[in-house]
């Protein structure tokens, strides 16, 4: 990306990239850093199907220096591409320049600003030294996996075929491709942190603008730098402009993905260097910083009578408990300890996409960071919690052409809730209370006690006379304080649906 150039210094000899060897026909091609540039521009208003092109440039280096650029509508199947033979390093940089310019209207090395009408520079994770650093590691996984039945396994056969559900990559980058994201363009964990907080920060301001002045001008502009900040593949398909807080909310949801990916992207490749002495779901296991216990057949049978008896009639799936799991994440008893004296104590359910289990069991359930909206969340940035199983189910994103999911049972400390009936973005609740609960129009009624000061809710599902007028037909409760939540109980689940 573009900064302060070092050209005093020649940087150390980088890695061959293989998979730029097949683009570019070079036997050895290393990358000249930092002259390389992933760039895109978006307009969701231009002609029929709109903007949504990339176009990468770099510098180099194979028995004699290059420029190559690769260009061409984000997804297609065949993307243009140029090699141009450069007689020094310095001729090469100068073509490398040439073209930033030209496309971008900034001048390589100073601070980037947007003109309008050009490409914008995309924050691919320290671009081709990360990009390199992925390929050898995706290399180098899958020869590991190969090599696994040579190295025993040693956490239980249960355990072992939850780590090979929740760490498999095949499955991220499916994900990826539901969410309209190339894997090819942009390799899983390749687009930065700091990227993703930028598109949260967007949908803010978009956010801002639907429910202000709604200016269809500002709405087009804002999705433009949203998905020139996350490059999305739509095809020849128009990208469709966020403009309605639903697409917001989707978009949200995408970040939130891709953050979790994120995360499983870096403790893998973290973990590199034990994969080669152990096996790979001992050490994706060992990452996770988290105690995972299966549960007797007796306690299964348990989990799946409360996930029947909590299952809404107007959701029209079923859940098949398949494993189920205890959890004691690393130090989350002793941050929950303070919040444990609190009344009001229940075993409530939490869902999430497959891919998002990993980030979940590593670093906890986590509020929306800073840079997101609070009211693209019905009640404000918090921890979302159900107590009925198929409305936290929903949220598995499972489908008849991927019926599994894995639902949370978690011990969460209400206290005092603070009960609302219809949409308000709150920071935290209000004094004196602990929580907010959005009460349904529909709620069970039925409870018990689970452990000492623990309920938890067991069907019998009502109308709830009180909360005719609610906005929402089933009960949301909500935390604004991670140290509220201790999770207690996995549960793999197959879906069928009706």
């Amino acid at each position: 990306m573009a900064g302060t150039e070092m050209e005093i210094e020649p940087p150390a000899p980088a890695a061959v990239n293989r998979s730029l060897s097949i683009e570019t026909g070079l036997p050895n091609p290393k990358v000249v850093e930092p002259y390389s540039a992933m760039l895109n521009l978006t307009d969701v208003s231009y002609g029929v199907k709109g903007h949504n092109k990339f176009y990468q440039i770099m510098v180099i280096e194979d028995n004699g220096f290059y420029f190559w650029a690769k260009w061409g509508r984000v997804g297609a199947p065949n993307p243009a591409s140029s090699l141009s033979p450069c007689s020094s390093k310095a001729e090469a940089i100068i073509e490398f320049k040439k073209k930033f310019h030209q496309k971008t209207k900034n001048e390589w090395g100073t601070e980037f600003n947007r003109a309008e009408g050009k490409y914008v520079l995309v924050d691919v994770q320290s671009d081709n030294k990360k990009l390199e650093s992925h390929i050898r590691f995706e290399k180098k996984r899958r020869e590991l996996v190969e090599k696994a039945k040579s190295f025993p396994i040693e956490c239980d056969t249960e355990v072992a075929n939850l780590m090979e559900f929740i760490w498999d990559f095949d499955r991220m980058k499916r994900t990826m491709r539901e969410l309209n994201l190339d894997p090819e363009q942009c390799p899983l964990g390749q687009l930065s942190k700091s990227q993703i907080q930028k598109g949260y920060k967007i949908l803010r301001e978009i956010y801002q603008v639907l429910t202000t002045s709604n200016r269809e001008s500002k709405i087009l502009e804002l999705t433009n730098d949203f998905y020139t900040n996350i490059p999305q593949n739509f095809g020849m398909k128009r990208p469709p402009p966020i403009n309605r807080v639903p697409k917001v909310k989707e978009k949200l949801a995408l970040l939130d993905t891709l953050l979790d990916l994120e995360i499983a992207n870096s403790l893998s490749m973290r973990s590199l260097k034990l994969l080669e002495t152990r096996n790979p779901l001992d050490v994706y296991y060992s990452q996770l910083k988290c105690r995972i216990s299966a549960v007797s057949n007796e306690f299964k049978g348990t989990l799946q009578g409360w996930i029947d008896s909590t299952h809404a009639p107007s959701h029209n799936f079923r859940m098949e408990v398949v494993q189920a799991f205890e959890i004691d994440r690393e130090n989350e008893s002793a941050r929950y300890w303070s919040f444990s004296r609190l009344p009001n104590k229940k075993l409530l359910w939490h869902g999430s996409r497959i891919t998002n289990i990993v980030g979940i069991l590593s670093q906890g359930l986590r509020i929306a960071p800073k840079e997101a909206p609070s009211s693209g969340y019905m009640f404000g940035k918090g921890i979302y919690l159900a107590d009925l199983s198929s409305k936290s189910a929903m949220y598995c994103n499972a489908s008849p052409s991927s019926p599994e999911g894995i639902l949370l049972l978690c011990e969460v400390a209400l206290g005092n809730s603070h009960q609302v009936l219809k949409a308000k973005s709150f920071k935290r609740p209000p004094s004196p209370c602990h929580s907010v609960l959005g009460v349904g129009r529909t709620s069970p009624t039925d409870e018990f006690e689970v452990y000492p000061g623990v309920s938890l809710y067991t069907g019998n599902l009502k109308e709830n006379p009180q909360a005719a007028q609610s906005e929402l037909r089933y009960n949301e409760y909500i935390v604004y304080d991670i140290g509220q939540i201790k999770l207690r109980y996995l549960i793999r689940c197959q879906f069928t649906f009706n």
